[in-house]
């Protein structure tokens, strides 16, 4: 019988080719869709990203930023937020192109916000932020509000100019 430590090993060696999984086509769904919308004179496209497992969010999020990235070097704001509740990730990706973030409000009360680019392109993430240097961070934050965690609550500040 394997130990509990070789199974965690087998189960992360597995993270990639899920997030893979996921990932696949995504980029391609959201160039078309958010065409379709603005012909339908939206201003906007939200696309989730579900999957029943948790132990793969932190490189999901990995992929859905550097996603993100490549909308927002074409112009785009970018929000990304966790509507999941801590068994599953249901990430919520909006995109929007009239200079606003687009959030939902009918989960707002719900979501957990992890990423977003202001309208100065200013990205509040933990790569961002005097408070941390990598995700996840070692204490609870009022972009990532990684409220599972009992360390010292931090507001995001913008490194080296105090935003």
């Amino acid at each position: 019988m394997k130990t509990a430590e070789e199974l965690m090993r087998i189960t992360k060696s597995k993270i990639p080719d899920l997030v893979l999984d996921i990932m696949d086509g995504v980029e391609e769904h959201v160039i078309k869709r958010i065409e379709e919308e603005a012909n339908k004179g939206s201003t906007y496209y939200t696309i989730n990203l579900k999957k029943g497992i948790n132990f793969i969010k932190e490189e999901l999020l990995k992929e859905c930023m550097n996603l993100a990235k490549i909308f927002e070097d074409s112009g785009y704001l970018v929000s990304i937020d966790d509507d999941g509740n801590g068994y599953y990730i249901d990430f919520m990706i909006s995109l929007s192109w009239n200079g606003e973030i687009y959030i939902p409000r009918g989960y707002i009360s719900k979501l957990n916000h992890l990423y977003e680019t202001n309208i100065n392109n200013e990205i509040k993430d933990c790569s961002t932020c005097k408070n941390n240097v990598e995700y996840p961070p070692p204490h609870t934050c009022d972009i990532c509000k990684s409220l599972d965690q009992e360390e010292v609550y931090e507001m995001w500040e913008g490194k080296g100019n105090g935003r």
